[in-house]
């Protein structure tokens, strides 16, 4: 099984080699945290998975260390060794390349710095006047104390850390596995659609779907909402997914699609860190202190401008972004 690239295989024998790897890397990942971390901070695994609020600093931030290791394990190295050993060139697997145009950059810089606007002023609303009953509030103040703790920083040094640990691991792992790998995963069973068979031969036709990127894009942004604990921001994070799955559809590029994950996770710490007052969640903040009422249409008008610009210019994904390369490789061989 490793005596050739892993992309010679079916599809669906791919899919559980990446899931068994997945798996492993996180069990390493935990195996370490449980087994160093204790006898290196002297703070037991137990307390580092029940942060809170009110937790001391040193908890606060050796769980955010823990919680960084296992992000890397789990989301980011996968799908680099996934694709090291699909592809002889894996940046090109991952998509990990400049968008056709430099103007690029711009748009997707618009369309998240309108969009955070408008997700947090809707979340807020859903927070006020939407229940979905005692398990979701009580799953909404776990997270949110969590984060409490996590984004109160007392110093420069403090923003640093949490910046790397919510805006700098974070999108690139969940974009490498949710856009670079799942995303294609999906569109290649997407891309082609089984006909009725021919009347002559009696051979199965195949067609290719002019529609093959819609399914790729709600599925990975149904995982990407799934995957945050969040059920009054289900909504807004399955748009996030959404954007990110459009742009990197858009541009050809996961790099763009990692810097607008970056800019919309980056902005929310450093908004907090400035306001001196951090609340449990910039969702909450927009409860407690409401935003005023022209900036979330701002940000309507600024998203919806920017996401035209982009279809205008786009330099999209080519029909077959999704193959496997056959013909490369035999022409290479």
């Amino acid at each position: 099984m490793f005596t050739r690239y892993w992309r010679n295989y079916p599809w669906f024998l791919q899919l559980f080699l990446f899931v068994t790897l997945m798996f492993t890397m996180l069990w390493l990942g935990r195996s370490v945290v449980w087994s160093l971390l204790p006898r290196l901070t002297g703070i037991p695994i137990k307390d580092m998975l029940e942060v809170k609020g009110n937790s001391p600093l040193p908890l606060v931030r050796a769980s955010l260390l823990a919680n960084s290791i296992i992000h890397l394990c789990a989301f980011t190295i996968p799908p680099l060794i996934f694709a090291n050993l699909t592809h002889p060139k894996p940046a090109q697997y991952l998509g990990l390349r400049l968008p056709g145009k430099p103007v690029h950059w711009l748009l997707v810089t618009g369309i998240m710095l309108g969009f955070l606007p408008l997700s947090l002023s809707l979340e807020a609303w859903m927070q006020q006047h939407v229940n979905f009953g005692k398990w979701a509030k009580d799953m909404q103040l776990e997270t949110d104390s969590a984060f409490a703790a996590y984004l109160n920083m007392k110093s420069g040094a403090d923003l640093l850390k949490v910046f790397i640990a919510f805006a700098i691991i974070p999108p690139f792992g969940e974009e490498l596995l949710f856009r670079g790998i799942i995303m294609r995963f999906a569109h290649k069973r997407a891309r082609f659609s089984p006909q009725l068979p021919a009347i002559l031969n009696q051979k199965p036709i195949v067609k290719e779907r002019r529609n093959a990127m819609l399914m790729p894009i709600v599925l990975t942004a149904a995982l990407f909402a799934l995957m945050h604990p969040n059920p009054y921001g289900f909504l807004f994070i399955f748009t996030a997914g959404a954007l990110l799955s459009i742009i990197y559809w858009l541009t050809g590029s996961l790099l763009c699609s990692i810097w607008a994950h970056l800019l919309f996770n980056g902005s929310q710490v450093i908004g907090i860190f400035l306001s001196a007052q951090p609340p449990a969640t910039t969702a909450q903040a927009s409860v407690e202190q409401t935003l005023p009422i022209w900036l979330p249409i701002a940000g309507l008008v600024l998203l919806a401008a920017s996401l035209y610009g982009l279809f205008r210019m786009k330099t999209p994904l080519p029909a077959n972004w999704s193959s496997d390369f056959a013909e490369e490789e035999k022409q290479a061989d």
